[in-house]
């Protein structure tokens, strides 16, 4: 018969000592039964020595971006150093160039004007390529690949609210069939149709052929996350000459409203709706 000794374990504040065959390990690394598993029932020395810490005051206050007139959050300051129990367990959110923090806006190295060396002298290389080209490939009336991208005419909406809604239904069933997740790690995933965001993304940047495709984002993902995966589909670099923009077109005046990247995407634009991906 097998001892019951080899199977729970013994309760360690003396006064109890009863045999659990479900015990539970207490911070402090001893054992004890249901009945005295809380720290104050059985002198726990991990309270004491919380008690004995000095006690560190929090400021509250984030730091700022360290953009000359900006006054939002960096990056950087999204999570607490105190907040994290092993050194090295937090990812640096500081720009890789010049290894400052900035907020959401001002994070590619563009956009905040990098000192870093590598990049100065990436753009002087690119300004000596473009004046090769230019010399011994001079431009002509009949080209057309620095043509800025003609947006799309829109269609005269119709009054019917009815018809309307029905259309949207439509398109978005046509969108959920051929819709792939924005993010690659979603792959396969069981999420469920109503916590999807789908839009048909097109890129219209200068001197890039135009391009669609369809994808679907998770409802609560950031803007600014969102324009990064989708940069990816595109095979763009974040780190351009010019930062990036997502665009909500506005079917019914034919309108663009540049998206902020600090907010929710699924908060600026609805279900089945059409966002340009362009650098201007």
């Amino acid at each position: 018969m097998m001892d019951l000794d080899l199977i729970g374990k013994h309760c360690t504040l003396r006064t109890c000592n009863e045999l659990d065959f479900l015990p539970i390990q207490c911070s402090c690394l001893r054992w004890f039964c249901s009945l005295h598993i809380s720290p104050d029932n059985h002198d726990c020395s991990t309270v004491v020595q919380r008690q004995l810490q000095p006690f560190l005051p929090s400021t509250g206050v984030r730091a700022r971006c360290a953009s000359a007139g900006c006054s939002r959050p960096s990056l950087d300051s999204a999570v607490s150093t105190t907040d994290l129990p092993y050194e090295g367990q937090r990812s640096n959110a500081c720009c890789p160039g010049c290894r400052v923090s900035f907020c959401v806006d001002h994070r590619h190295r563009p956009s905040h004007s990098c000192t870093d060396s590598s990049l100065r002298k990436e753009k002087v290389k690119n300004e000596a390529a473009r004046a090769i080209l230019a010399q011994n490939f001079p431009p002509t009336l009949t080209s057309t690949s620095h043509t800025p991208v003609v947006a799309r005419r829109c269609l005269k909406p119709t009054s019917d609210t009815k018809k309307v809604a029905q259309l949207h239904k439509v398109n978005l069933m046509k969108m959920r069939h051929r819709a792939v997740p924005g993010d690659p790690k979603e792959k396969g995933s069981t999420i469920p149709v109503g916590r999807r965001l789908y839009i048909n993304v097109r890129l219209e940047m200068t001197g890039q052929p135009p391009k669609e495709i369809i994808l679907w984002f998770q409802k609560t993902i950031a803007t600014g996350k969102a324009l990064d995966l989708i940069a990816d589909h595109f095979m763009l670099s974040t780190f351009r000459a010019s930062p990036l923009y997502l665009k909500g077109v506005c079917e019914e005046v034919g309108n663009y409203t540049v998206l902020r990247n600090d907010l929710a995407l699924s908060e600026q634009i609805e279900d089945a709706s059409n966002v340009i991906l362009s650098n201007s």
